[in-house]
């Protein structure tokens, strides 16, 4: 049996085992492993915070072009981010984030739900810029959070998925070793190949989650627990402006309450 694990954004394993009929995957999530990076290991101190979670601005760009090259899914939407927590108790208040290098330091504000805006700027690729989080590393993950606009919180529109997906692929793909690099690209990618199955989180404890377009309804697949969910990213019968409908457990959580959901 062999591992292999997409760190950062995807906190999925893909657990290959051998048999007689060739290869079956299946996907369990994980929580985030130390990343493997080009960069050696350092020891910093970022605001009492030792050794804080923290990514290169070049991979960070990476996910820039990808969007660009992708935005075809998602024609209306805008490339941001967000921090997600891998640990149910973790305290997200006091969060702070910054770019910095050594010729300047940019605070980057954060919206109530932890999402934010990176800026595109070639420059601070050029001068080494990193992405700081004040909290130690393997605790969060920073990843892509691509919405269009005009949707409730609880909806979320295949596509977006998609191109999200393209976004977190280029960023961590460079942080895998080269045989589980190419052993991904060999099986299609994680945002194209019916055997790799990659999940999204959920805002918060899923009951149910619903794929729906027309008068087509399907349920998903919910692991980790009720924080993730696995969209047919692969399936081409399924449009991009199909909708995934997330029914939240918490009676009380923001979004069970919108109504009127658009139709695809």
């Amino acid at each position: 049996m062999k591992t292999f694990a997409l760190k950062g954004f995807f906190a999925i394993a893909s657990v290959i085992l051998l048999s007689n009929n060739g290869h079956t995957f299946q996907n369990l999530p994980v929580p985030e492993a130390s990343t493997v990076s080009a960069v050696a290991e350092r020891s910093i101190e970022v605001e009492g915070v030792r050794n804080p979670e923290w990514k290169s601005y070049h991979l960070l760009f990476q996910g820039f072009d990808a969007f660009e090259k992708n935005r075809n899914l998602a024609p209306t939407a805008k490339l941001r981010f967000a921090l997600r927590p891998l640990k149910d108790d973790l305290l997200m208040e006091g969060i702070t984030l910054r770019v910095e290098s050594p010729e300047l330091t940019m605070p980057i504000e954060l919206d109530e739900h932890h999402r934010f805006t990176l800026p595109h700027d070639q420059r601070l690729v050029d001068n080494g810029a990193e992405l700081i989080v004040n909290r130690k590393k393997n605790l969060m993950s920073i990843r892509p959070d691509i919405r269009t606009l005009g949707l409730p919180p609880n909806v979320r529109r295949l596509g977006d998925l998609r191109l999200e997906c393209h976004v977190r692929w280029a960023i961590q793909k460079d942080e895998l070793s080269f045989i589980k690099r190419n052993a991904f690209r060999m099986l299609g990618g994680p945002c194209k190949s019916a055997t790799v199955k990659t999940f999204f989180f959920a805002d918060d404890t899923l009951k149910n989650a619903w794929l729906s377009a027309s008068d087509h309804k399907v349920q998903l697949t919910i692991a980790g627990n009720g924080k993730l969910y696995l969209p047919p990213l692969h399936d081409g019968s399924w449009d991009d402006d199909a909708l995934i409908v997330l029914e939240f457990k918490n009676a009380d959580t923001p979004s069970n309450r919108v109504q009127n959901v658009p139709s695809s």
